[in-house]
Parts: structure tokens; C-alpha cells; sequence
């Protein structure tokens, strides 16, 4: 699982890399108010949407059960099950916020949610065990 977070994040960097040099186009989303009202409000919500069931997926009485009972491999399957959803709805928030700030000419709130998604990321760093 740690290889496939620090992948996601090497990833991340190449992209915003290539978006910095100019080798991927910016600002292919058309602006207008309209538009950048809706991508303003796609970035909120992937934020706090994302954040907050990354947090709380392993967190439901379902998935604490998977994890207390049984043998140690179905516990270290349903550990990498549960961790892997995580990752891919914390890394989905953080690469639609990507995708917005610089695809929508340098959007200010898809910047700050950006930010907020990378934070909250780390706390979903998987453990060893």
C-alpha cells in the first residue's frame, strides 16, 4: 500500500510539473462565471466530500469487525481492501483539484481545497501493519 501512495504522488508531481512547464496546456477550461462557479463548487465538494470519507472509511462498525475478527490473513486482506479505497477517494479528490486549479486558468478555491486535500492526505498515509 505504501507503494502505491508515494506512486500516486510521484505522479502528482510529474503532473503539476508538466502543467509548470507548459508541456500540458493550462486553462483549457473555458471561463465565465457560470463555469467557474460550477468548478469552484466541484472543488469544495471533492474536498470536503473526499476528505471526510477518506477519514472515515475504516472508521465504520462494518469494517472494525473485518478488522478484530477472523485470522490474520482475511484481517490483513480487509486491512488492504478498506486502505486501498481510501487512497484512490483521497487521491481522486486531490487530482479533480489538480485538474481544476490549472485547468480553469488558475482557479483561487480549487487552490486552497488543493492545499486542504494534500493535508488530510497525509493522514492517510497506510501503516506497516
Amino acid at each position: 500500500m505504501r507503494t502505491l501512495f508515494i506512486a500516486l504522488c510521484i505522479s502528482l508531481g510529474i503532473l503539476a510539473l508538466l502543467f509548470e512547464e507548459h508541456i500540458l496546456p493550462i486553462g483549457f477550461i473555458p471561463s465565465n462565471p457560470s463555469t467557474d462557479y460550477v468548478m469552484s463548487l466541484v472543488s469544495l465538494i471533492a474536498t470536503l466530500g473526499g476528505v471526510f470519507f477518506a477519514m472515515q472509511v475504516t472508521k465504520k462498525e462494518k469494517q472494525d469487525k473485518t478488522f478484530t475478527e477472523g485470522d490474520h490473513e482475511a484481517k490483513r486482506l480487509a486491512y488492504l481492501k478498506w486502505n486501498g479505497r481510501r487512497i484512490g477517494i483521497i487521491f481522486s479528490a486531490v487530482f479533480t483539484n489538480l485538474i481544476i486549479y490549472y485547468g480553469g486558468t488558475f482557479n483561487e478555491s480549487a487552490k486552497y481545497s488543493l492545499i486542504i486535500t494534500l493535508i488530510g492526505a497525509i493522514f492517510c498515509w497506510p501503516s506497516k501493519q
